[in-house]
C-alpha cells in the first residue's frame, strides 16, 4: 500500500461539472474497488448510491457498505465511471483498487458504449481559449481525405471570419489601377493559404486523439474561434461544462442543478450512437436544417463587410468551404467550448430583427 500526495480530482461521471480535490490517495490492489470516506462523498452533492456490497478486508472480515460510481482525473489520465464503496474514514479520502489500474492498462481503447474507460487528458486537450472538436465517423477507419477535407473547411471559415470581423486587407493602401484585383486577390490568399496571418493568429491543431478524431484548435483569432463555436453541436458535458463557465449567481447554478441525471445519461447515450453510419447520416442532416442553413451568413458578412468586392470575394470563399462542410462524411461534436469573453455579436439566423444585427470589432484579434 502506498499513498501519494499529487493532484487527484474526483467528479460525478454523469454530471462531470460536480467535482472536488483530494490531496492525497492510497494505491492498494489488493483491493479490487475502490474506496471513498464519507467526507469526500459529501463533497459531492447529488451523487447517488447505486446500492450495497460488501468489502473484504486484509483480517477475512467484510463490511457492507454503499457503493457509487465516481470519475478520477490524476494529472493527464481520466477513468470513468469506477466503482467505489462509502467507507467512515481511512488515512487517505480516496483509495484505488486493480479495477482502477486495469482500466489505466487500456487506456486509449474504445469500448462498448457506456461502459467504464481511461482516456488521456493532458492541459492542451480542454485548454481554456481552444475548442475541441470530436469527429465522428460512421465507418471504423475513415479516409484520410475525409478528416482532411473537414479540417480544410474549419480553417477557411475561421479565416473568412478573421476577414470579416476585423476588416483584414479593407483599406486604400493598393496598387493604383488594380486595386479590387489585388484586394480580394490578397483576401483569397489569405482565406485558402493563411497568407500574411501570423502565427498567433493562423489556426493550430493542439491535440488530436485516435477514436473517434478529437482534435483540439486554438488561434489568437477569437473571432475564428466564435464563428467555429457556432456552427457545430455541443456535446453533453461541454453543454455542462459552458453553463457553468457562464454562471454568475447561485441561482444560474441551482438551474444548472435541475438538468436531472436522466437527461444527461440520455444525451450521452443519443451521441454514442453516432458512432453508427446511419445515426451518423441522419444527424448530418439534422445539422443541415437546424444549424447551417439558419445561420445567415450572406446578413453577416453585408453587416461586417463594407466593400463590395471584398465582401463578394469572402463571401465566394466561405460558400466553398461550407460546402465542403456539407459535404464531408464527417460530424463535427463540440467537446469543449473557448472560455474566452468575446465581444463578437453571435451570427445571425434567419429571421433575427435588423436591431440583433452585430457589426465588426477589432478589439480582440491582432
Amino acid at each position: 500500500m502506498a499513498q501519494l500526495r499529487m493532484e487527484c480530482s474526483v467528479f460525478d461521471p454523469v454530471r462531470i461539472t460536480t467535482l472536488t480535490q483530494a490531496p492525497s490517495f492510497i494505491i492498494d490492489t489488493w483491493f479490487e474497488h475502490a474506496l471513498i470516506t464519507q467526507d469526500l462523498f459529501t463533497r459531492l452533492p447529488g451523487l447517488p448510491i447505486q446500492g450495497t456490497g460488501d468489502v473484504q478486508m486484509s483480517s477475512g472480515m467484510s463490511m457492507t457498505r454503499p457503493r457509487v460510481e465516481i470519475g478520477v482525473q490524476i494529472k493527464n489520465i481520466r477513468a470513468l465511471p469506477v466503482k467505489a464503496y462509502v467507507v467512515d474514514n481511512g488515512p487517505a479520502d480516496l483509495l484505488l483498487g486493480s479495477d482502477f489500474f486495469r482500466l489505466v492498462f487500456e487506456v486509449g481503447s474504445v469500448g462498448t458504449p457506456g461502459s467504464p474507460y481511461a482516456a488521456l487528458e493532458p492541459p492542451t486537450k480542454r485548454e481554456r481559449s481552444s475548442l475541441a472538436i470530436r469527429l465522428i465517423s460512421g465507418e471504423e477507419q475513415p479516409e484520410l481525405a475525409e478528416v482532411e477535407r473537414f479540417l480544410s473547411a474549419v480553417r477557411r471559415i475561421h479565416n473568412c471570419a478573421l476577414v470579416a470581423e476585423t476588416g483584414r486587407h479593407q483599406h486604400e493602401d493598393w496598387p493604383h489601377g488594380r486595386r479590387d484585383e489585388a484586394m480580394t486577390e490578397a483576401i483569397r490568399n489569405t482565406i485558402r493559404d493563411d497568407r500574411s496571418l501570423s502565427a498567433e493568429d493562423s489556426l493550430h491543431v493542439t491535440w488530436v486523439e485516435s477514436g473517434s478524431i478529437w482534435v483540439t484548435l486554438k488561434s489568437g483569432a477569437v473571432s475564428g474561434l466564435t464563428w467555429l463555436s457556432q456552427l457545430f453541436r455541443l456535446s453533453m458535458d461541454a453543454r455542462l461544462q459552458k453553463l457553468l463557465a457562464e454562471a454568475t449567481s447561485a441561482e444560474e447554478r441551482a438551474r444548472i442543478a435541475e438538468m436531472t441525471r436522466e437527461d444527461i445519461i440520455r444525451a450521452r447515450r443519443a451521441e454514442e450512437q453516432l458512432r453508427h453510419a446511419r445515426s451518423v447520416r441522419q444527424a448530418k442532416d439534422e445539422w443541415r436544417q437546424e444549424i447551417l442553413s439558419e445561420l445567415d451568413f450572406r446578413r453577416a458578412l453585408k453587416d461586417r463587410i463594407e466593400n463590395d468586392e471584398a465582401r463578394e470575394a469572402v463571401q465566394r470563399e466561405l460558400d466553398e468551404a461550407l460546402g465542403r462542410l456539407a459535404e464531408s462524411k464527417l460530424i463535427g461534436l463540440i467537446e469543449h467550448a473557448p472560455e474566452v469573453r468575446s465581444n463578437y455579436p453571435p451570427l445571425p439566423r434567419r429571421g433575427d430583427s435588423p436591431q440583433e444585427r452585430g457589426g465588426r470589432n477589432t478589439s480582440e484579434d491582432g
